[in-house]
């Protein structure tokens, strides 16, 4: 990266620089904390299937039970 002190002695980044930068936390995210984010999403898509697959199992009963009623 390239560092320029401007007329107030700050530092200053390079666009360059500061793309270089973005691209390196870019990576360490993806490899870092996407593995870990991916496996909680896992979770919840195998815990909301089991809650759907519940419910509609439930409901198809209780139809099948007020069918059974009224048809006698």
């Amino acid at each position: 990266m390239e560092y320029k002190v401007n007329g107030n002695g700050e530092f200053k980044i390079s666009t360059e620089g500061r793309l270089v930068a973005l691209e390196v936390k870019l990576e360490e995210l993806a490899s870092n904390h996407l593995p870990h984010i991916q496996e909680r999403v896992d979770k919840v898509d195998k815990k909301l299937t089991w809650v759907l697959t519940t419910i509609v199992g439930a409901t198809i009963s209780i139809i099948i039970l007020l069918v059974k009623i009224i048809l006698g």
